[in-house]
């Protein structure tokens, strides 16, 4: 399956018996996976009988990487209430996971017409257009959330990412400007406007013809060969991107104030999906409805380039 972020959906449960899945979800996210994991098998124990707290069972099922059980946990919540939107999307998210895809989209359509202000659902139904090659329809989805949440940064920057994915660039940096600052996401804004830079760099520029000639005779031409980085980046090439600007770093760390190993790590970022915030914790211990980020394989080409910029510099 693509390597691609989700967000699951958690909600308050008036159940007490809930409270063992508001402490396995905290040990998640605090990556101390056996209380999560006996907090897990002992939920399952307490005879669970709320549709929330059957949602948020399939929750943290797919946090842990169980989309079989998240699955399974989602379709007895929507058993018990089939108008429950968050079950709807854990339901598509672990649909998708199993490789279930026509389950996930409507699943993860039938969310947003439940709760059409659900930025979980609309942006979990983006990725899946356009993991199937419907870019447009993707930023269809975007907008149409976003008239109905038009504060929504996190729209805004689901937005900017499909609008950047189609080569739209001014509506990228028309998306980026409504992001506000935030540490989680800043890296992912910067790579994006570094990425509309080598979209731009690359019209107005040389070819990759002339700039591999100029590299013929002197292989230090570093200026030609960040370049040809940017111009293969701009094409999606970006593995071939990296391995120009690694031979940079290899060559001198310390070229141009380390442009080339900052532009080695926003085009990393370009590769990767952003991770979700959690949701906030409420201080009676439950959870509020919001999206939070469920399990997904980290990217092995993204984490070869990082072991190779790692040992360049190290």
């Amino acid at each position: 399956m693509s390597q691609l972020q989700w967000d699951v959906r958690v909600a308050r449960s008036p159940e007490p018996a809930a409270h063992a899945i508001v402490l396995a979800t905290r040990a998640l996210d605090a990556g101390d996976r056996p209380p999560a994991e006996r907090g897990y098998r002992e939920v399952q124990r307490q005879g669970l009988v709320h549709p929330v707290s059957w949602s948020n069972l399939a929750a943290v099922a797919g946090t842990r990487g169980d989309a079989a059980g998240a699955r399974a946990h989602a379709q007895r919540a929507l058993q018990l209430d089939r108008g429950n939107a968050d079950a709807w999307v854990n339901f598509g998210v672990a649909s998708w996971q199993l490789g279930q895809r026509r389950d996930a989209a409507q699943a993860m359509h039938h969310a947003l017409r439940l709760a059409p202000a659900m930025e979980a659902a609309a942006m979990n139904y983006a990725r899946m257009q356009q993991a199937i090659g419907r870019g447009a329809q993707a930023l269809d989805i975007l907008r149409a959330a976003s008239a109905v949440v038009p504060g929504s940064w996190q729209l805004a920057l689901a937005r900017a990412e499909q609008a950047y994915a189609e080569n739209r660039l001014e509506d990228a940096e028309r998306e980026l400007a409504l992001v506000k600052y935030d540490p989680d996401w800043d890296a992912k804004v910067e790579a994006l406007k570094q990425g509309i830079a080598f979209a731009r760099a690359s019209k107005a520029g040389p070819d990759e013809g002339a700039l591999r000639g100029r590299q013929r005779p002197r292989a230090d031409d570093h200026e030609a060969r960040l370049a040809l980085a940017g111009l293969l980046a701009a094409a999606r090439r970006y593995r071939e991107a990296l391995d120009e600007l690694l031979e940079i770093v290899m060559r001198d760390k310390q070229w141009n104030d380390q442009l080339a190993r900052r532009t080695y790590v926003a085009v990393l970022e370009l590769m990767s999906k952003p991770a979700p915030k959690a949701a906030p914790e409420q201080a009676k211990g439950a959870l509020e409805a919001a999206g939070r980020p469920a399990a997904v394989a980290s990217d092995p080409v993204v984490d070869q380039y990082r072991r190779k910029l790692s040992m360049a510099l190290f």
